[in-house]
């Protein structure tokens, strides 16, 4: 809240931007609500079933929008690489912290 010049109150719109960084070798939580929810496997029947979560969340739906883009497109308990997830340390494959 801010007070004008004949100190009325007035309000202002705010917003925030996060930035989180994430280990390249984490893994998804295999109860994330739609993980893996866009991969098809085979199943042992000859068929193919979908492969998603189940519905046990038991973390913070805070972060959901972060996430939403991309948490279809990978598998539980594993390590992915997605597009929408880029590596960005090192800046390039052939550079090392060492020559930093």
């Amino acid at each position: 809240q801010q007070n004008d010049e004949n100190n009325n109150a007035s309000f202002q719109t705010r917003y925030a931007i996060a930035i989180s960084y994430v280990d390249s070798h984490a893994e998804v939580r295999g109860d994330v609500p739609g993980v893996g929810k866009n991969i098809v496997v085979p199943s042992r029947g000859g068929g193919k079933k979908k492969k998603g979560s189940n519905n046990n969340y038991k973390g913070d739906a805070e972060d959901r929008a972060s996430y939403a883009e991309w948490i279809g497109d990978v598998l539980p308990r594993t390590r992915f690489q997605h597009e929408l997830m880029p590596d960005v340390w090192p800046p390039t494959s052939s550079s090392s912290a060492s020559s930093l």
